[in-house]
């Protein structure tokens, strides 16, 4: 819990897609407010900027509702879900035209290829190609909460 310039509760939420090997593929740094009833995901980097949060601030002693802002988790949470998952399609074609000249390289090498152990290679190098694709549902993380000064 932050106290920053802020005029209503900022949840600071991490947003990760993997791909089939676990690693991430997109990471996104979010901050959603306007809860519960018009949330807004805005840019982490510019909303701590905006309020003023850095290295030389004072984080003041403070008694916030808790209990009011663990109601609001869910909703930051649904939010920061449907933006990433809103943005996805755009990630994925980013990466599709680099996979497919992997893929289009490693098929013309396997119809070239006159040994069997090195079909059997290129076999597997495809396979971890289609793995690096994003898949599945993100990871999200509520990492803090600025909260108003009171």
């Amino acid at each position: 819990m932050l106290v920053a310039d802020v005029r209503e509760p900022v949840f600071l939420v991490q947003g990760i897609y993997c791909n089939r090997l676990g690693q991430p593929t997109v990471v996104r740094w979010m901050a959603v407010s306007g809860l519960p009833d018009e949330p807004r995901v805005d840019e982490m980097e510019q909303v701590l900027a905006d309020a003023g949060v850095g290295p030389e601030m004072t984080n003041p002693p403070t008694e916030p509702d808790l209990a009011a802002l663990q109601r609001l988790v869910p909703a930051a949470v649904d939010a920061a879900t449907r933006e990433l998952r809103r943005q996805r399609m755009a990630w994925e074609a980013s990466i599709a035209a680099p996979l497919a000249a992997y893929r289009a390289r490693l098929s013309g090498w396997q119809q070239r290829s006159l040994f069997h152990d090195v079909e059997k290679t290129v076999t597997d190098q495809i396979r971890i190609v289609d793995r690096l694709e994003t898949s599945g549902e993100p990871l999200l993380r509520v990492l803090a909460v600025l909260e108003p000064a009171r």
